[in-house]
């Protein structure tokens, strides 16, 4: 069954990876190295080819060889890495890397946990920090954790997650790790997630009306708003909450300033201004449109004029059948477009120019399709990415099969196979 992420226009499904690792050519082969792990120290432990050694004793990384096919024994040139800290519990890493003279590089890891064999229970720590926070309305990936103990070595695998952060609403959450060993000793460690919104509201007013370029208004006339659209990223609406305030009277020619305001629950605020001519329509012809000045449609769809655009002059009277409409909207191509509004009446008076916004947007999100039983292949070693098993479509952008993104943690430097994999795709409307 398909499992959506509630993203605007973001799919994602539940899958299982299939990992698969690079190779190279026999002509052009990286070095080999192999670490011995057959004579290690006293008090050093070699479990499925990891180490353990006791916390605050002496470690030498063990020894390592290398060779190449052409280079033959590169040993001597050997470079190791160290970051074991043998002072502190942990899982830690020693880097072994060598080149050859055709610049063919080679490297292997060895994992290093440093055990405390006085502590009975396991030992259970933090990937990354305690406290954390994420936006509202984004992926929480959590970093995990890594789990010792003195008798069992690794315990990663064991640990359970208990995760409650729903990243939609904003808030605390809690993320508890627990981990019991083979004698029953159990511990537990916690990490607190803030969901929070720091990114004030997007509040865009339809037109750019400026003093240079005012939105004209004739005299007389009660004020019809041109419009505006605010969206948040914590998915609030806040239509409703814009608040314009200003001096206007059309009942007097001149320029005035409309300000417009909005905040959301987090105190995050946005503030742009219009600028309003009130001209003389004694004058000239007036332009009357039906409807909004800011119109969205699908794309794909047709524009339909409203019902009800009418024009009106002092001496001529009702002059609608002499409206002049100028539309560009394509609405084959997502894009901004305007509808504009023209007259003149008997005595060649142009009214002012009327224009209706129309945006052409794509809402409808692509579709996730699993094949394969289920599984998709990933391929190179490493990278994670996406080979087959997955498809995926889009109204607007056609095949996005190739732009699948797998989001949930899982570690692509083991190959096999890895459960309960989170995909995602988006189109380009986001």
């Amino acid at each position: 069954m398909l499992n959506y992420i509630l993203l605007p226009i973001l799919i994602s499904i539940s899958m299982v990876l299939v990992g698969c690792s690079s190779s190279s050519s026999p002509d052009n082969a990286a070095p080999v190295i192999n670490i011995e792990l057959t004579s290690l120290p006293d008090g050093v432990r070699e479990i499925n080819g990891e180490i353990f050694v006791e916390i605050n004793s002496n470690l030498s990384p063990p020894p390592a060889t290398a060779t190449d096919l052409e280079d033959g024994n590169l040993t001597a040139q050997i470079n190791i890495q160290n970051n074991v800290n043998l002072t502190q519990v942990g899982t830690y890493s020693l880097i072994y890397s060598v080149s050859d003279k055709d610049g063919g590089d080679a490297s292997i890891t060895l994992k290093v946990n440093v055990i405390d064999s006085s502590v009975q229970q396991p030992t259970i720590s933090l990937i990354g920090e305690p406290n954390v926070t994420t936006q509202v309305n984004t992926v929480y990936n959590d970093p995990g954790a890594t789990a010792l103990d003195a008798q069992d070595g690794n315990l990663n695998s064991s640990i359970s997650i208990t995760e409650n952060v729903n990243s939609s609403i904003i808030g605390f959450y809690t993320v508890t790790y627990a981990v019991t060993d083979s004698d029953g000793n159990s511990v537990e460690i916690t990490r607190t997630v803030q969901v929070n919104d720091t990114i004030p509201p997007i509040l865009n007013l339809t037109g750019n009306f400026t003093t240079t370029n005012p939105y004209n208004w004739p005299s007389g006339f009660a004020f019809v708003e041109p419009g505006f659209t605010v969206a948040d990223n914590s998915g609030e609406d806040l239509s409703n909450s814009v608040n314009i305030s200003g001096n206007l009277n059309t009942n007097v020619v001149g320029l005035y300033t409309l300000n417009y305001q909005v905040a959301d629950s987090s105190g995050r605020s946005t503030q742009k201004s219009r600028i309003v001519n009130v001209y003389d329509s004694s004058n000239q012809p007036v332009i009357t449109i039906a409807g909004s000045f800011l119109i969205s449609i699908e794309v794909g769809s047709n524009y339909v004029e409203p019902i009800g655009l009418s024009a009106s002059d002092a001496q001529d009277g009702d002059i609608t059948a002499n409206i002049i409409i100028t539309n560009n909207v394509n609405s084959s191509i997502i894009g901004n477009y305007t509808v504009q509004y023209n007259v003149t009446d008997s005595e060649n008076n142009a009214a002012f120019t009327v224009t209706r916004f129309v945006n052409v947007v794509d809402g409808t999100p692509p579709t996730l399709t699993k094949v394969n039983n289920n599984e998709v292949l990933c391929s190179p070693f490493g990278t994670g990415g996406i080979l087959s098993g997955v498809l995926s479509s889009d109204n607007v952008d056609g095949d996005l099969s190739q732009k699948v993104k797998i989001v949930s943690p899982i570690d692509f430097t083991i190959a096999g196979v890895h459960t309960a994999a989170k995909l995602e795709v988006s189109d380009q409307s986001g």
